[in-house]
């Protein structure tokens, strides 16, 4: 991908560059402050040249089934959407809502983007 992205004044070429976004603790609990935020993080990361976002722990805020159920509608771009759990967060529910898998083990996942391995561990 060859872009060219201005962050603040400084003009930054990115060709032949892997780029990430990056968002965190969404504490996602069914109430519009969090959506909110949500809603707003990932339409800035989609509006972005990006090869993958990552979304790193406490996804949910209580670990309930809606709370993945609003992240899996939310968590979405045209590009890949990594997502590891965190303190915050119920392995069994995670992985059954978000994943389509049964199990409470660590989430642990690898995930080869644009020739980069993402080792994605989960430390919750």
């Amino acid at each position: 991908m060859d872009w060219t992205l201005r962050v603040g004044w400084l003009l930054v070429d990115h060709s032949g560059m892997l780029v990430i976004g990056h968002i965190s603790d969404t504490h996602l609990d069914g109430g519009p402050r969090a959506l909110g935020r949500t809603r707003r993080v990932m339409a800035y990361l989609r509006g972005l040249p990006l090869d993958a976002i990552l979304v790193t722990g406490d996804i949910a805020d209580h670990g309930a089934p809606d709370e993945y159920e609003q992240a899996g509608v939310e968590l979405t771009a045209d590009v890949p959407v990594l997502v590891l759990p965190g303190n915050h967060d119920d392995r069994a529910t995670f992985r059954k809502v978000l994943l389509g898998q049964e199990g409470a083990a660590p989430i642990n996942q690898a995930r080869l983007i644009g020739g980069v391995l993402f080792a994605l561990c989960d430390s919750s």
